[in-house]
């Protein structure tokens, strides 16, 4: 992992954590969430953990070959992008691990209107998810290399 990637990551787990560990110090009574998405398989912590390591040691890996590639046909901007979105996946799921095994499951500590509660750790593995997701179909549907063809052919337009 570089700098940068370390950096984030890092930032992530540390804003999450401490906003958590403020939710916990000032409200005593603050539920913890021992399910996954919308409180789906409640009580089966022990099996979420084990879940949530694989999906984790998994987009690790993703990072770690995306870092190796020298692809030089992929876009720089595109594999930023893909890279950035593995990194917010990878803190994201690292912070809920830290909660799964700290407290039995993790401490949602935001609450917009009747959604379910949320943490920073599930925006950022969500945002995440879908950035990487659109990025992968965008770039599987060769959209980026249609638009910088299109962008050659107006420049080589304006200079004739």
């Amino acid at each position: 992992m570089k700098f940068a990637q370390l950096l984030l990551f890092l930032s992530v787990i540390f804003i999450d954590r401490f906003l958590k560990l403020q939710i916990l110090q000032s409200t005593p009574d603050t539920q913890v969430n021992s399910g996954i998405a919308f409180s789906l398989f409640q009580g089966n912590n022990n099996l979420i953990i084990l879940l949530n390591l694989l999906v984790v040691g998994y987009v690790g890996y993703l990072l770690f070959k995306i870092n190796k590639t020298q692809d030089l046909t992929k876009i720089k901007r595109l594999k930023f992008i893909e890279i950035f979105s593995l990194v917010l996946i990878l803190a994201g799921g690292t912070s809920n691990i830290i909660d799964r095994i700290n407290y039995g499951g993790v401490v949602d500590y935001i609450s917009v209107g009747s959604f379910p509660k949320f943490n920073l750790a599930d925006v950022a593995i969500t945002s995440a998810i879908v950035i990487y997701v659109l990025i992968r179909i965008l770039f599987d549907l060769k959209i980026f290399e249609k638009l910088a063809m299109l962008k050659l052919k107006a420049h080589k337009t304006k200079a004739a």
